[in-house]
């Protein structure tokens, strides 16, 4: 299992990592996963399925710059200035749905 920073555009999720990391060569030898989306705090609810990844450069870190954005709100936040770095080379992790199931407990959790 492996939490990575996610973006959902054009019915993929989106994650971007190192060119050099584990997960790109593990994903590489075998492209089906199975994610999951859930809240920590009640009232629980999310989404979890399965899918098939495909792999492409980030030359431009666009998907990264965005995850960044969404999860630390500026670009220079740290580690944002680490990670936009020149000398790392990024990819993109793009997740196509095969199967997807959601939950949601907030009627039977409330009140």
């Amino acid at each position: 299992m492996l939490s990575l920073w996610f973006r959902f555009r054009d019915g993929l999720f989106q994650c971007a990592t190192g060119a050099n990391a584990d997960v790109v060569a593990f994903l590489e030898s075998d492209s089906s996963v199975a994610f999951e989306v859930s809240t920590n705090e009640p009232p629980y609810k999310g989404v979890r399925g399965r899918g098939m990844v495909t792999i492409s450069p980030d030359e431009d870190k666009a998907v990264l710059r965005a995850l960044i954005e969404r999860y630390l709100g500026d670009v220079e936040t740290p580690p944002g200035p680490r990670l936009l770095g020149a000398d790392r080379e990024e990819v993109t992790i793009a997740i196509g749905l095969t199967r997807i199931h959601s939950w949601d407990f907030t009627a039977r959790m409330s009140g």
